[in-house]
């Protein structure tokens, strides 16, 4: 127990004696570089040994270990006195301000030191110490096998002047042999000195390395992070133009009121919304028996506008989904592609379903045989096609309400209604242009026999069959209404009375030609009373060319029914 007390304590000096000289070695705070730091403090290690050997020194020369001349030893003392002052100047200049001005102050004071010496006695035993202090101070800034070396040479060079020169003193030998000492000293603190600064310093650089690497990693993840980030804020600003766009479409499509319009907005926004593919957008018409294109766009959208090819060619449409074609070597293509010049680009087809029922197609091909559609493409796909369907089938549904409300169902004429309200805008017209504008009334004769003889079944078959001829025998510009049971009422803008009544002579003629086929019968003769009356011949006002013409009607009948009869002036 007692012995590990005293050990402890043996350690616990040595640690303080350390710490001791770190502290006298240590530069100022103020010296921040790792490089001028090691040399400052090596430097002041060296300086305080030196200073220690010229204490030494300047005890041997006061006690006259080698006997001189009295003036002479007087000159070595001061010679040692001066030479200590530069040494704590230098001792101070390497702790605080370290720089080359203090290592050549250092080295100019040891060879003052050495010359002075040299100058008071010129013994070669006095020369060689400082000699030997001013090369080994120089090995101590070299690398630490280098100072060995130096250190080898000088203590074979001081170990072999006895052999050298004969006579040599035996009380320079002790000197020499004794500053040989003080050099190893010196030798082996400034190399393991060195050697730690140089481990620590490799030590420090592998750390910077280490942390050089981490912040280049870091950096490196920063600019991907960076780039990613760029990358989704430029994704984020063609989706939200894409969205932009996408709403526009859908609110022109809503306020669309027929086909033409519908057509006009798709053919506007479809380029905007895929502008790297080449693409079209198809309807099936009514009788569902082919499929047309009604907008195209593209580099190469001439042979898909032109195209016209039946549902069942389709894959997207069969299935009623989506059916992507990236390669056609590995992908099953629709037939209407494989018929394309184009039919080894990639292609999409998006069907336009609306309550189950599809209404048409979104069809789109990439610009180049090496670019695939991309996922963004795709997903855009589905939501304009999704917006295409609702508007397209509210548009139906609007046509079809629409045409419910103005036509009439059985024979497919206008209704009295419409042609009432229509009456009165071409009436105004009339006035405003100063033109003429006819009213034929007609009525089948005998209708009513046969509905009597054969049945309403026969009636409604008649009936469906003239308002066919009728709207097949006028004009564009004319409007033909079912006015109420078998009467019809025609109305001719812009149509004398003269050529009203060519008009209706021809309707008579042809009626009396029609044969009806029902139930593998024929419904005949058919054959009509004709009433007409004419703006401004007749009257100013809807009530009055009505009521004329009817009475001209009524009269034809009375004149024995097929004829026709113009109203009185």
């Amino acid at each position: 127990m007692t012995d590990q007390i005293f050990s402890s304590q043996v350690i616990s000096r040595r640690w303080q004696l350390a710490r001791f000289l770190s502290v006298l070695i240590e530069p100022s705070p103020a010296i921040i570089e790792l490089p001028r730091r090691r040399r400052a403090r090596m430097l002041s290690a060296l300086l305080i040994i030196t200073l220690l050997l010229a204490v030494i020194s300047l005890f041997l020369t006061i006690l006259d270990v080698n006997p001189i001349p009295k003036q002479v030893n007087e000159n070595l003392v001061l010679i040692d006195l001066l030479a200590m002052l530069g040494l704590l100047g230098s001792y101070g200049l390497s702790r605080t301000r370290f720089s080359g001005a203090a290592a050549i102050i250092t080295v100019v004071v040891i060879l003052l030191a050495v010359f002075m010496a040299v100058f008071a006695n010129p013994g070669v035993g006095m020369v060689l110490p400082y000699i030997t202090l001013g090369v080994l101070m120089g090995g101590m800034f070299l690398p630490p096998r280098t100072t060995i070396l130096i250190f080898v040479i000088t203590v074979t060079i001081i170990s072999a002047l006895p052999l050298a020169i004969p006579g040599y003193p035996v009380s320079d030998l002790f000197v020499a042999g004794f500053f040989v000492l003080i050099v190893s000293a010196v030798v082996v603190l400034g190399t393991t000195l060195n050697s730690l600064d140089l481990e620590q310093i490799e030590a420090q650089s592998g750390a910077l390395l280490e942390r050089e690497a981490s912040l280049q990693e870091a950096v490196q993840k920063a600019q991907d992070a960076n780039r990613e980030l760029s990358s989704r804020v430029n994704e984020l600003k063609q989706l939200s133009a894409e969205v932009s766009l996408l709403s526009k479409m859908s609110q022109m499509l809503q306020a669309c009121q027929n086909d033409a319009e519908a057509k006009a907005v798709i053919g506007q926004f479809a380029p905007q919304l895929f502008p790297a593919t080449t693409g079209a957008v198809y309807l099936i018409n009514a009788s569902r028996t082919y499929i047309e294109s009604i907008a195209a766009w593209g580099e190469a959208s001439a042979p898909l506008s032109e195209r016209i090819f039946g549902p069942n060619e389709c894959w997207a449409l069969r299935r009623g989904r989506a059916h992507l074609v990236q390669d056609q070597a590995s992908d099953l293509a629709c037939q209407h592609v494989e018929t394309n010049a184009r039919a080894a680009f990639p292609s999409l087809c998006v069907p336009l379903m609306a309550q189950g029922e599809a209404l048409g197609l979104l069809h789109l091909e990439s610009e180049q045989v090496s670019v695939s559609l991309t996922e963004s493409q795709q997903l855009l796909a589905q939501s304009v096609s999704e917006d295409l369907s609702l508007a397209l089938a509210n548009l139906k549904l609007r046509e079809t309400l629409r045409h419910q409300s103005i036509r009439d169902p059985l024979t497919g004429l206008f209704n009295r209604r419409y042609f009432e309200e229509t009456f009165d805008r071409e009436l105004q017209r009339a006035v405003r242009n100063q033109s003429a504008l006819g009213v034929i009334m007609i009525d089948i004769d005998f209708f009513k026999r046969f509905n009597d003889s054969l049945g309403h079944q026969a009636g409604d078959v008649l009936l469906h069959e003239l308002g066919t001829f009728l709207r097949t025998h006028i004009r564009a510009t004319d409007v033909a209404s079912r006015f109420g049971g078998e009467e019809f009422v025609l109305l001719l803008p812009e149509t004398s009375l003269g050529l009203s009544v060519e008009l209706a002579e021809e309707l008579r003629e042809g009626v009396a030609a029609l044969r009806v086929p029902f139930r593998g019968q024929l419904l005949g003769p058919v054959t009509i009373s004709v009433g007409i009356a004419a703006f401004p011949d007749h009257g100013m006002d809807i009530e009055t060319l009505l009521n004329l013409a009817y009475s001209a009607l009524y009269r034809a009948k009375q004149e024995g029914r097929n004829c026709l009869m113009t109203a009185y002036r």
